[in-house]
């Protein structure tokens, strides 16, 4: 029980120090660019606990983007439940190993086309 408490508070300081990060960009940036910060969580193994991970870093903000969640080869159902959330968060981005690399290279050479 003890372990599941220190579990629950670690993950709540992790939401409550990104929402700070957040609000400080926000402020700095005039929410110019904050739409380009993106919280990435890699997990594997998870099935136990993924579920409450996305809700906590969801919570408050339902309908941003924000959160994108890599799969690091889990052997148990952590990616199929989190690609379940999914429907729940539409604007939540789950990633497999490849898929997120693919994402990566793709947002790169996207970025290099618009600076130019």
């Amino acid at each position: 029980m003890e372990l599941f408490l220190i579990a629950i508070f670690t993950v709540l300081a992790f939401y409550g120090l990104v929402c700070a990060v957040a609000e400080m960009f926000s402020k700095l940036t005039k929410e110019k660019y904050i739409e380009e910060i993106y919280t990435v969580v890699t997990v594997k193994d998870k099935q136990d606990s993924i579920e409450g991970i996305i809700r906590v870093l969801m919570c408050g903000r339902p309908n941003s983007g924000n959160v994108i969640i890599v799969d690091l080869g889990s052997a148990d159902g952590t990616l199929e439940i989190a690609r379940k959330l999914i429907l729940e968060y539409p604007l939540l981005l789950v990633y497999n190993k490849n898929e997120y690399i693919e994402f990566l290279e793709a947002d790169a050479v996207g970025n290099f086309d618009r600076d130019n």
